[in-house]
């Protein structure tokens, strides 16, 4: 969630953001699937400091069903999208929970214990901290890329074929577009690679494909992503004012994995939809209290 609309700069109390303009970015949510992990939540609030010093921390407050109430996670520096991997472990009639910042094994809990950790995964790649690399640019050239994906994920488009592997993109639309190649190295520890390689649209300037690489310059992983243009989506909320949103909204996502212990892994997010919430919807996404809500 964005925190850019000087209608929400302001006190909007002690168990949410300070102020508004504190924040770059709050991200968060909930899961519901598999059973073993219903009601983990979390939120990350990525400080406005981090535009300018790469040190700077998020603030990351986890909930557990076990915890009854959220807690600060003392999770390691995260270079993007914070996303929890739930573990599960012990005995069915009890164990001990390990919440990062809790420290493990205080107590024992009805249920099984539970620890969350930062994995990369779903937005991985969207969200880098540039002053975190040394870039330079390498080239422009054209690329063929799935900008504008249309009803590309499983849950619409009814007889697409995403391959043996669930990772095809063959069903999608791919253009033939100018793009601008840059090439980056990692200043510090817990960077997303220690070498990459970013492809932006060179109109949009939306990321295409990402390359990550050892600090040999090998690729380690490839990722392509998806977007879709809202003027395409029938009935697409309004921006601000009833003006037309004109975005390009992250639908999908394809990391594969090279060599074969490389994991590879298909992200979908069709119901993405870039405008701006009310104040209500506001407080409530930015709220450490609300992630004990709704079990």
């Amino acid at each position: 969630m964005r925190r850019d609309r000087a209608d929400l700069d302001r006190s909007i109390g002690d168990d949410a953001l300070p102020r508004a303009s504190d924040a770059l970015f709050v991200s968060g949510g909930r899961f519901e699937r598999p059973f073993s992990s219903r009601h983990l939540a979390w939120r990350q609030i990525r400080p406005e400091v981090a535009l300018t010093d790469a040190s700077a921390r998020d603030d990351i407050f986890v909930y557990v069903s076990e915890a009854r109430r959220p807690r600060r996670s003392a999770s390691a520096w995260v270079d993007g999208v914070f996303t929890p991997r739930y573990t599960v472990s012990g005995e069915a009639n009890g164990g001990a929970i390990a919440v990062p910042g809790l420290g493990a094994g205080r107590s024992t809990l009805p249920g099984a214990a539970a620890a969350t950790e930062h994995i990369g995964r779903g937005f991985t790649g969207l969200t880098l901290r540039p002053n975190a690399y040394s870039w330079r640019l390498a080239e422009v050239r054209d690329v063929l890329a799935p900008l504008n994906g249309g009803l590309l994920c499983e849950s619409e488009a009814r007889g697409f074929d995403f391959g043996a592997s669930g990772l095809s993109l063959a069903s999608a639309p791919w253009d033939l577009r100018q793009a601008v190649v840059l090439e980056a190295r990692g200043l510090r520890a817990g960077v997303l690679a220690p070498r990459l390689t970013l492809i932006l649209d060179t109109e949009t300037q939306q990321p295409l494909f990402l390359i990550t690489r050892n600090k040999a310059g090998s690729p380690r992983a490839i990722a392509i992503f998806v977007h879709r243009y809202s003027g395409d989506v029938s009935r697409y909320p309004e921006g601000p004012g009833g003006s037309d949103a004109r975005v390009f909204d992250p639908v999908a996502a394809v990391h594969y994995g090279v060599g074969d212990d490389a994991p590879s892994w298909r992200r979908e997010s069709c119901d993405v939809r870039s405008t701006p919430v009310g104040d209500k919807a506001a407080r409530r996404m930015t709220s450490t209290a609300e992630l004990a809500r709704g079990r």
